[in-house]
């Protein structure tokens, strides 16, 4: 399955692209799921994840990610073919 990732810029955030790099490669390193796509635009930045296993378990686990890194405003959206 694919989850959506969207982390809205606030003014504290600004557009700092070493979030989403630290983002992208933890969520790997932790063996959350592979990042197979990921952007950066001017509201935002958006990470596609393929994840495998229980949904509600990898989004607990990108939740706590995102929190960590202090992005509490994020949201994980499942992409259905």
């Amino acid at each position: 399955m694919i989850l959506h990732i969207i982390v809205p810029f606030d003014s504290s955030m600004g557009t700092d692209l070493s979030v989403r790099y630290t983002l992208v490669d933890t969520i790997e390193d932790r063996g959350i799921g592979y990042v197979i796509e990921e952007g950066t635009g001017e509201d935002g930045m958006d990470v596609m994840v393929q994840v495998e296993g229980d949904r509600k378990t990898k989004e607990s686990e990108l939740h706590s990610l995102i929190k960590s890194l202090g992005l509490g405003n994020a949201s994980i959206n499942e992409i259905v073919d």
